[in-house]
């Protein structure tokens, strides 16, 4: 049972790093790419160290291929489950095209930005935010001032990142920025632990991925599940401030590598099995989207 149990977690493993790689080729986000190469760079050196050269020659491909070298060679004396996990991964971005992300759509670019503040506000330095605040101040500078609900959703992110009450502009926003600032309450909500706050983080998640799977194009998917991947990271910060014995992150963490596979029309992991509660009844509600 243990070892089944170290299979399924191996398995997640691998499923969860090559949609990082092909979220990172697709998106072209240069930041991204170089954070990944830094990892599997990193990687690599645990596995050598480890003594386990078939795993490290698969860290090898992945680092030279997300850094757009020519990895034909070493990918060819790969040998399974890595050949066929790098063959899938190579098959899959030849099948989706680049996502563009100089001309997002509006859901993708309201996705993005809402992350963006996000991360920034619960991660970043205070020089961060203030180069992310003059980075939304040009963007506005850009959009006509008649335009008047999308000045108001901007100023209202400016504010989260200058420190004021995020709390107080939800109720005055229109559709669809309420929506999009909606979701980033509930991110920044991402380490409160009471059932409330994990409720709307479900519901958020829920609601993001059903519209993506049932109306979305690639560019839309692609969006939320690169939001996706980001809390999922962010999930390793609140692990440390809570209990052993507390499985929310492990199940929030399942939920959405679940979803993020439905998204890409990857293979659902194994781990969807082990959820429970509220997070069962969510990964049922996304799956049944998936289907129809």
């Amino acid at each position: 049972m243990a070892d089944d149990l170290r299979d399924n977690e191996f398995s997640d493993f691998l499923s969860d790093l090559s949609v990082a790689v092909v979220i990172a080729l697709q998106t072209q986000d240069e930041e991204r790419i170089e954070t990944l190469a830094d990892h599997l760079a990193e990687m690599k050196q645990a596995a050598d160290e480890s003594e386990a050269p078939d795993l490290a020659a698969y860290f090898k491909v992945l680092r030279g291929l997300v850094r757009g070298e020519d990895v034909a060679t070493d990918a060819e004396k790969l040998v399974d489950p890595y050949r066929a996990g790098y063959e899938r991964i190579a098959q899959e971005l030849e099948e989706r095209p680049e996502v563009d992300t100089g001309d997002a759509s509006p859901p993708e670019w309201l996705a993005r930005v809402t992350s963006l503040v996000a991360a920034t506000v619960k991660q970043g330095s205070e020089e961060d935010r203030a180069e992310v605040e003059r980075e939304l101040a040009g963007i506005a500078r850009e959009v006509q001032p008649e335009e008047r609900a999308f000045h108001e959703f901007m100023a209202a992110l400016r504010g989260v990142l200058r420190g004021e009450d995020p709390r107080e502009p939800a109720a005055e926003l229109q559709p669809p920025y309420r929506q999009a600032y909606e979701s980033l309450l509930q991110l920044l909500a991402a380490d409160d632990t009471t059932d409330f706050a994990l409720q709307a983080i479900l519901d958020r998640i829920e609601h993001n991925t059903i519209i993506a799977l049932t109306e979305g194009d690639l560019e839309l998917r692609v969006s939320v599940a690169e939001a996706l991947v980001d809390v999922a990271e962010a999930l390793e910060d609140l692990e440390e401030k809570l209990p052993e014995d507390d499985a929310s992150p492990q199940q929030l963490r399942a939920l959405i590598l679940g979803a993020t596979a439905l998204l890409l029309d990857r293979d659902v992991p194994a781990a969807v099995n082990t959820l429970s509660g509220p997070f069962a009844e969510t990964w049922e509600s996304v799956l049944q989207a998936s289907q129809t």
